[in-house]
């Protein structure tokens, strides 16, 4: 696992771009990232708000592949509930 370079936190400025902790969490940002900070990229996701970095905009971008695929599993377990109603 890398470590943070000294940037400003996370928490209140976002992920920090050129720091080899930051670059590892914005590849993963469900696995690495805190409860507080993956909040905080959901929010800005729910805002249409863009990333304040590069790292962040990647993070976002992650998460956002994922809430489209968790979308479409509950619609296909609506479905699939529908057919077991009718059954």
């Amino acid at each position: 696992m890398a470590t943070h370079t000294n940037h400003p936190d996370t928490h209140e400025f976002g992920l920090a771009d050129g720091c080899p902790r930051c670059d590892q969490q914005a590849e993963d940002p469900i696995v690495g990232l805190d409860t507080r900070n993956l909040m905080a990229v959901v929010e800005r996701i729910s805002l249409d708000l863009v990333g304040r970095s590069n790292n962040e905009s990647q993070a976002m971008s992650q998460i956002r592949r994922v809430m489209v695929r968790v979308e479409r599993l509950e619609q296909l377990q609506a479905m699939v509930g529908e057919e077991d109603d009718a059954n």
